[in-house]
């Protein structure tokens, strides 16, 4: 869980890795908070890890 601020095109962005143990299909989900907001975004991505 890396979480460490980074600079893209002089924009503060925020990204992180993770491994993924094996062939399958994914589904990655990100909950991203923000200061001041009730719930957070939640987003699914789908990831086809089986090629």
């Amino acid at each position: 869980r890396n979480r460490e601020p980074m600079e893209i095109a002089t924009t503060t962005t925020y990204g992180g890795f993770f491994k993924l143990s094996g062939s399958d299909l994914y589904t990655v989900r990100l909950a991203i908070r923000r200061d001041g907001e009730p719930r957070p975004i939640v987003l699914d991505f789908k990831y086809d890890h089986r090629r």
